[in-house]
This record gives C-alpha cells, structure tokens and sequence, in this order.
C-alpha cells in the first residue's frame, strides 16, 4: 500500500458504518466526466452540505477533502469483458480482485457499475453474476464498502438495454437511476427538441422500477446538471422562427430510432448559463423561458444571420430540480444526485460579471434542501470553509 498522501494517516481510512445513509438521506453524485480537467479550485467548491458519495472522483486531494467531511469517494469500475467472463469466471475473479487492491491502494470506498450497452440475455446475467460477486468479495474484505449500478430513467429497454434489473437492486446497495437523455430514443412524437429530464418521465421511470418490485430504499434520483443545445430545421410543413416555442431537428439513425437527443450539443449548465446570460454573439430571443408540461426552462437564439439559424436550449435550473427533490422525498427514495458535480463550475473569467456564476452555483446548491428538507442554507459557514481551504 502507499503511503498515505494526507495531511492526517486517519483521512486515508476508508468511511466506516453501513454503506448507505439511512437516517438523513444520500447526496450521491459524480464527480466529474473529466476529471484530468479539475484543479484545487473545483475541488474546494464542493459544497459539502449534503454529499455523502463522490463517483467517478479521481486523485488524492479528492479522496483526502471527501474523507475530511465523512463522505464516500467510489471508483468507476474498470473496464470488463462479459463474453470473457461467461466462458472464463476465473477471469472474472481476477478481475474483482484486481478491482478491490486497487480501491484499497488509493483509499477509497467502494466503486460504481456503470454498463450501458445492448447485450444479449445470457450477457445480462454475467453482468448480474459479476455484480454480485464483487460485492460479496468487497464486503468480505471491508462490509463498509459501498458497491452501486447505474441503471437508465426507465427499466423498459431503454436504449436496448434490457437488464435484470430487480436482480441488480438486490445485488447492491444503491442503484442510481439515470433521469436524463430520455429524448434518446424518440418514439411516439415529432421530432422537435424537448426537455432533458421531464418530471413527468421521471415519475413514469420510477413507476416502471416499482411495479418490478425495486425497493425505493435503494433508489438515487439521478438528475442532470447538463442541458442541450437543438439547431432547429425548417420542415416542409415550416419556416423556424426566432421566437417559435417548437424547434424541429434533423432527423437521424439512432438504436432503431430517428429521432434523438443525440442531434443536439450537451453543454454543463455552467456554459449555458453562461451563453444566457451573455450569448455567443447571437440573438438571444425572448429570454428564459418555462415549459409547464416538462416542468423545464428553455430559451431560443437566432444567429442574425441571413440563413437565420434558431437553436434552442433545454437545461435543468435550481425551479426544475426542486420540483424533482421534493417528489422524490414525497416517495420516499434513498437519495438524489447530479450529474455531474463539476458541471456548475467553469472559467468564471469567461463571465462579464463573475458573480452570476457564483449565483447560479449557489441556487444549484440550494436545491438539495427540497430533498433534505430544510429551510435555506446559511451560506457564511460554506463561505468560511472556502476560506479556510481555497
């Protein structure tokens, strides 16, 4: 093992007691996407409030802050080869071992399944054998040790992901379910841009995992701190407008579909916010605007040009977000979570006035006390730890 890279040996012990917080809920989010991109100055602008799981985190500061305020810090699993496993189960008990010296080299405290491919039935349950394997090995070693499986919004073939998905919540102790992209496969619309993350599909998606018997329990409300930018297309039908509430897109082959989110740019809301609040040299036509069906903010931006090019934005903002905690309170799931934490956090040089970026990171923030249940955070004590440490 090495040699503990915190100012104090008792940071470098992994968090102790049960793997899921019970009594107050969990914040379980991700860390980031790229994490080679982050600094001390993102690490230090974790609000700390609420978060009990840090996913995807990488490097020793992150392990050591995340330790200093009892917070869980879990390894992506590393990459694994089922059609190696279901022929090989001595490979696949390489491969846990493996797994778990390295989650015991770098301090951690478990880690995250996070498989989104089709695969065939027979590969499914390898995947649920591998599963629970390496939490039987895992708790073994250390009972503390968190293990949990990203699953998508909804358990009906999402994406041709057909998974035992009841097996799965058995197998760990926390499923996160991902409530967002459900524009990926469009099935039964037009073709137009819509919201990332609807309410509505949320609570459609975790009714389909309860009518399978999953316990709520075990359930992470996973949200989007990312939205989409559409460029909106002109039908035969009609001319795009800079201030049209409807944004056609193109149309694409996507997983037996061709309709798709997948036509659209993904941006951290930090740079849509951005983009709001200052543009890219284009039009901004109508300021922000509230999709009461969705339960979603969008705005529109016209390029100027003569061609005249609409794109339209879809993001979650601290209004959606709350809607979303306080139903997931109201039924009684385990926790809620970002993807992804760095999201709210960019070049705040970029900003004409810096403090919007600050403002909108705060609001962010604050949206957790829907699901948590208390009243609005006194941001001095949060201020006062950046001090400290930034």
């Amino acid at each position: 093992m090495t040699t503990c890279p915190c100012s104090d040996i008792q940071l470098c012990k992994p968090i102790s007691g049960p793997p899921v917080n019970r009594q107050h809920g969990e914040l379980y989010g991700f860390y980031s996407s790229s994490p080679n991109q982050l600094d001390s100055y993102h690490n230090h602008n974790l609000n700390f409030t609420y978060i009990t799981t840090l996913a995807w985190a990488t490097g020793y500061e992150i392990m050591c802050l995340a330790h200093e305020h009892k917070v869980r810090v879990i390894l992506a699993a590393p990459t694994f080869d089922l059609q190696l496993f279901y022929t090989n189960t001595s490979a696949q008990k390489a491969w846990i071992l493996s797994t778990l010296d390295t989650v015991i080299q770098i301090y951690y405290d478990g880690i995250v399944f996070d498989f989104e491919e089709p695969i065939s039935k027979v590969l499914a349950y390898t995947y649920l054998q591998l599963i629970q394997d390496t939490k039987t090995i895992f708790a073994q070693y250390n009972p503390s040790y968190q293990i949990s499986v990203c699953v998508p919004w909804s358990p009906d073939g999402i994406d041709g992901r057909i998974y035992p998905y009841l097996e799965l919540s058995y197998a760990v102790d926390l499923i996160y379910v991902m409530m967002y992209d459900m524009q990926s496969q469009i099935w039964n619309s037009p073709c137009i841009a819509n919201a990332n993350s609807p309410l509505d599909g949320i609570k459609h998606g975790i009714s389909r995992y309860l009518d399978l018997g999953v316990d709520t329990k075990k359930m992470i409300l996973g949200v989007p701190w990312y939205g989409y930018r559409y460029t909106c297309v002109d039908t035969e039908y009609t001319i795009m407008k800079p201030t049209d509430r409807f944004c056609p897109i193109q149309k694409t082959n996507f997983r037996n579909v061709s309709c798709t989110d997948a036509v659209g740019n993904q941006l951290p809301f930090h740079d849509i916010r951005r983009i709001f609040n200052q543009g890219r040299g284009y039009t901004n036509t109508g300021g922000r605007k509230w999709d009461t069906d969705m339960e979603a903010p969008f705005f529109n931006e016209w390029d100027g040009s003569d061609s005249g090019i609409t794109y339209q934005y879809w993001y979650d903002d601290a209004q959606s977000l709350r809607s979303k905690f306080e139903w997931a309170k109201s039924q009684g799931l385990a926790g809620v979570g970002p993807f992804a934490f760095s999201y709210i956090y960019g070049d705040d040089s970029s900003y004409e006035d810096p403090r919007a970026a600050e403002e909108d990171a705060r609001d962010m923030w604050s949206a957790f006390d829907s699901f948590f249940q208390l009243p609005h955070r006194d941001w001095m004590k949060f201020q006062q730890f950046q001090e400290v440490h930034g």
